[in-house]
């Protein structure tokens, strides 16, 4: 779905979809979003990411995950790593 050419919405697998902000400079012009999001999309692009009709990611944070503790795991997996 677009909403007023802002954002494309399109689907990845049968229950992904992303969003991606489509007024960023490197993504104009838009004929063809399919081919505009092969070619000159980035990660920084996507503003929403839903799998299965739940929001995982929206507007730069991680809806289900806790950030922190991940963080914390990985640090404490790489001191175990190199000592």
């Amino acid at each position: 779905k677009c909403i007023r050419n802002l954002y494309f919405l399109f689907c990845m697998f049968d229950a992904v979809e992303k969003a991606l902000d489509l007024t960023k400079p490197h993504m104009v012009p838009n004929f063809d979003p399919m081919a505009l999001t092969v070619y000159s999309a980035q990660g920084s692009d996507v503003v929403m990411t839903m799998v299965d009709g739940k929001i995982l990611y929206e507007n730069g944070e991680f809806l289900t995950l806790d950030a922190d503790k991940i963080l914390y795991e990985a640090n404490a997996a790489a001191r175990r790593l190199h000592g």
